[in-house]
């Protein structure tokens, strides 16, 4: 595994670090020639060394937070592909990581990991900020945690007036009202 990133170019002592890490995240080493091939797709990709330890933080919070190691590290490849997606068009690193951040914590099953990436990359190629972008994606997470609608109320959300996501929320509401009810 070392000697395979650094002939990708992957400096010696990023290397180690990156095996250090993948200790830490995956100590029976199951996964390891996966996350190997994850990372250096990502510095292949132009990540720095920091944007790809930052994965590994990530992966180490969402199990902290109670995420599936197991899942998590079987799906690492797609969660560097979104990143790589994300900075292939254009999204800096911090701004892809924090929505696979958000990806992750409004589907901890990884189902609409791609679904959330794509629409950031969509937003971006749009010409919305950083800031904009995210908030949009959030508004249409909290106003649909199922997902089911997420791409029309990201498209149909406009920063401070969500009117798609508060008629949901009140249909839902009103829906668990007479539930309660009956």
């Amino acid at each position: 595994a070392l000697i395979d990133m650094m002939e990708a170019g992957i400096t010696k002592d990023a290397a180690l670090d990156i095996l250090n890490r993948t200790l830490v995240v995956d100590p029976t080493l199951e996964e390891l020639a996966t996350i190997i091939a994850a990372m250096i797709d990502l510095h292949e990709a132009g990540a720095m060394e920091e944007d790809i330890i930052a994965v590994f933080k990530l992966v180490e919070e969402q199990v902290a937070a109670g995420m599936n190691r197991a899942l998590i590290l079987e799906e690492i490849t797609t969660i560097t592909a979104a990143k790589v997606d994300m900075l292939d068009a254009g999204i800096p690193a911090e701004t892809a990581l924090a929505t696979i951040k958000k990806a992750l914590q409004a589907d901890p099953t990884l189902e609409e990991l791609t679904t959330i990436t794509a629409k950031m990359i969509d937003l971006h190629e749009k010409g919305l900020s950083r800031e904009e972008a995210l908030s949009r994606i959030q508004a249409a997470i909290t106003a649909d945690p199922t997902l089911e609608d997420f791409d029309e109320l990201v498209e149909e959300t406009e920063i401070g007036q969500p009117q798609r996501g508060r008629q949901l929320e009140q249909q839902r509401d009103q829906q668990i009202e007479q539930e309660h009810e009956e």
